[in-house]
């Protein structure tokens, strides 16, 4: 079995940024409509034996546009349809998606599905199995309008071989061409200094590196917004000495990214590492397609706040990961993890 996952493109209260659930139905918007037909012709070569949607409006219209090249009989599966705010619980939520995934995953056939943002996540969640890694995956990526997911079975087990991907839509090389730019900065932990921000500066950390990114992006007329990201320390190819520094503070810490708007959606940025960094096995962002998130500040479980949303439970959200810090200590370690660093840029 192999399961093709679609969300459904912009909708008319997406474009409006109203959060839709089932109370809102909506059809697409003027851009929603060139998104189906992009992703239709993407998909006009596939294989699909089976398509199944949800029963809501800017699905439906998706499914439809997709299926010009197909001729199938769709099939409408209220499972299908995001979840019902308030009135549906999480538990509900997942248990008709367990229902649906249940249905078909014994099918050997190509199946398309079209659905929603959350509703994709949850079967690209339950296909794994594992509650704890299906909630990581939930947390750490999300589903873009026309994004693409690939289900794949491989004998009892399901593997995931794709997530979010939207290359059926032009490449932006002006974008890419400044993540890149700011990208190859150095990395390096230092104080925060305005005067510093600029296209020349030879180093910065995530708070330097992100900052520069969005006032670049700005400049040039990108729909930008700032995002907390919260990280372990730990999850990064760092020597154990030097982590071990970090005694009476936590290894969990707070971190800098971005996101833009391109096609309709944001995407998240992250130009933290330097491409000199891959040769650590640290997450650098190569060959970006400026058409989906850049790989983040690690590979470990991340959590994303809106800087907004994090500032106003600033306290709440440091609590709740454990966040501590001793200045003193993260003194030390910001030296040692500097010094290791420069010595693997070539310096």
């Amino acid at each position: 079995m192999r399961l093709i996952l679609i969300r459904h493109a912009e909708s008319e209260a997406n474009a409006k940024g109203i959060n839709q659930g089932q109370k809102v139905d909506t059809f697409l918007s003027k851009l929603g409509v060139k998104q189906a037909k992009q992703v239709a012709q993407r998909l006009g070569d596939e294989k699909i034996e089976i398509i199944y949607s949800s029963d809501l409006k800017r699905a439906k219209q998706t499914a439809e546009e997709i299926n010009k090249f197909h001729k199938l009989e769709i099939v409408y599966d209220k499972r299908l349809r995001e979840k019902d705010h308030p009135e549906e619980s999480l538990e509900a939520f997942v248990a008709r998606l367990i229902s649906f995934f249940e249905d078909i995953k014994n099918i050997d056939k190509n199946i398309l599905v079209v659905a929603h943002g959350g509703t994709n996540l949850s079967l690209l969640a339950i296909s794994t199995g594992d509650r704890e890694k299906g909630g990581k995956l939930v947390r750490r990526y999300r589903q873009a309008n026309t994004a693409v997911s690939i289900i794949e079975k491989e004998g009892d087990h399901f593997k995931i071989k794709l997530i979010n991907c939207f290359k059926h839509f032009k490449q932006d090389k002006k974008l890419i061409n400044i993540f890149r730019k700011v990208q190859k900065i150095q990395y390096k932990v230092c104080q925060f200094d305005e005067s510093n921000i600029n296209g020349k500066i030879k180093f910065g950390d995530c708070r330097h590196k992100s900052h520069l990114l969005k006032r670049l992006l700005d400049k040039e007329g990108y729909k930008t917004k700032k995002i907390k990201v919260i990280f372990d320390w730990k999850d990064l190819p760092i020597p154990k000495k030097i982590i071990s520094i970090l005694n009476k503070s936590s290894t969990i810490w707070t971190h800098d990214a971005l996101a833009v708007k391109i096609h309709g959606d944001y995407i998240f940025l992250d130009p933290t590492w330097n491409p000199k960094l891959k040769k650590l096995d640290f997450p650098v962002t190569e060959k970006w397609s400026g058409l989906e998130d850049t790989k983040q500040v690690t590979e470990g479980e991340l959590e994303f706040y809106k800087e907004d949303d994090f500032n106003s439970k600033k306290e709440e959200i440091l609590k709740k990961h454990g966040i501590s810090i001793d200045k003193e200590e993260v003194y030390k370690f910001a030296e040692e993890l500097n010094k290791y660093l420069e010595g693997k840029n070539g310096k």
